[in-house]
């Protein structure tokens, strides 16, 4: 869902296309990155419990598009969640990277 919303709003990518590049990234991620999480020092988990409702907002404009395909179950997720204010998001949190207005500092 990150994804799908980072590459709607911040490169003008439409669903489907974010849809078909999926399976290449989940490949990338088998082949270089899960072969090494075992030598990592760290795993930060950034997983926020509220994060699919703000998402929802942005991915509900695209139902028709994920109608039919393997993603169809991210509507029913969605349908599933209440919505969530997104002023209540704070401007330091990871889901502003994703909807926009993130204050993060490095």
């Amino acid at each position: 869902m990150r994804r799908l919303v980072r590459d709607r709003l911040f490169r003008n990518r439409p669903v489907s296309q974010t849809l078909e590049f999926f399976d290449k990234v989940q490949l990338g991620e088998k082949k270089y990155i899960a072969p090494h999480k075992c030598y990592a020092e760290f795993n930060i988990d950034t997983f926020i419990a509220y994060e699919a409702a703000a998402y929802k907002e942005f991915i509900s404009k695209d139902y028709e598009t994920l109608k039919g395909t393997k993603y169809e179950d991210i509507i029913t997720i969605l349908e599933d969640l209440k919505d969530v204010d997104l002023e209540q998001i704070p401007d330091k949190s990871l889901v502003r990277e994703f909807i926009g207005g993130s204050r993060f500092e490095y």
